[in-house]
């Protein structure tokens, strides 16, 4: 009878184990879930510091659990739209290293390469894209890689890689969805191709003859006009106290104008390196970049 009893009670305390196990475990998944629906939320209401919390939480709580490679990816979005490239990176990689083989490690990979091509590493950036083609050449994203390496090569002002990309890109995708980005990158490269450049020996040596030829040259009117005429006046007032025999007044306005006339030939340097510049034509690819995420 005795043995019976204890039996009995072994049982009643094995289904109560497995009661709250269950539970448990029904418990922990809606936990799970609740807080992915939280960074979800944040992230669309665009509370970046309070994703950011929760899936540092969530990754607390549930090491192993079904939706931490999601929450890495997600972490990696909240500090990038934060403002945080470096941590954003840094979550990402982590993503890549431990889940290469799921679809969080392709999108990873991928939201790296973008990153760094919006944050001014455009080499780095067409790296990682050549890693994710090799990697996953059927990826989530092998259209956007192809079309991001166009304008990583662009802003590495590698241009006749980029126009080669991009014809590869056009066979490859005939009705693509980034035909008109394409496009417009195609007709800002042409026009850098064929925008004229100034000669910095011309600027130079033009100014060293008349003042402000190297603001002439490189079509600032308004500041040659300015340069020449200041540099005619006090040539003029040096003169005028050579004429009087006014030895203050010749030092005077010898050390302003040769002060004046320094600046016109450091500005004949100058103005060509801007006039030359692509910053111009960097920050028109840049804009032109699609969001990805």
């Amino acid at each position: 009878m005795k043995k019976f009893f204890v039996t009995q009670y072994c049982l009643k305390q094995f289904l109560y184990g497995i009661i709250l196990l269950t539970v448990s475990t029904v418990n922990a998944a809606a936990s799970e879930e609740k807080i992915m629906n939280l960074i979800r939320y944040h992230i669309e209401n665009r509370e970046y510091y309070n994703a950011i919390t929760e899936t540092m939480r969530y990754q607390y709580m549930f090491p192993e659990g079904k939706y931490y490679p999601e929450s890495l990816v997600l972490q990696g979005k909240a500090y990038y739209h934060g403002g945080n490239n470096l941590m954003a990176v840094k979550s990402l990689e982590t993503c890549f290293s431990l889940y290469k083989d799921t679809p969080e490690g392709d999108r990873s990979l991928f939201y790296t390469g973008f990153i760094r091509l919006t944050s001014g590493s455009p080499y780095y950036s067409y790296r990682t894209f050549q890693q994710y083609l090799y990697l996953y050449p059927k990826g989530i994203f092998t259209e956007e890689a192809r079309v991001d390496i166009c304008h990583s090569l662009a802003l590495m002002h590698d241009l006749e890689d980029s126009k080669e990309k991009i014809s590869l890109y056009r066979k490859e995708f005939p009705d693509g969805k980034y035909l008109q980005d394409i496009k417009h990158l195609e007709t800002l490269i042409l026009r850098e191709e064929e925008r004229p450049r100034k000669s910095m020996w011309i600027s130079v040596l033009g100014s060293v003859f008349v003042p402000g030829f190297g603001h002439f040259y490189t079509e600032r009117y308004d500041v040659g006009f300015f340069t020449f005429f200041t540099n005619a006046a006090l040539i003029f007032l040096f003169y005028d106290g050579y004429r009087d025999n006014d030895k203050l007044r010749m030092a005077i306005f010898g050390i302003a104008e040769l002060s004046f006339y320094q600046h016109s030939l450091f500005s004949a340097v100058n103005n060509v390196y801007r006039y030359n510049s692509s910053e111009e034509f960097y920050r028109s690819v840049q804009l032109g970049i699609s969001k990805r995420f």
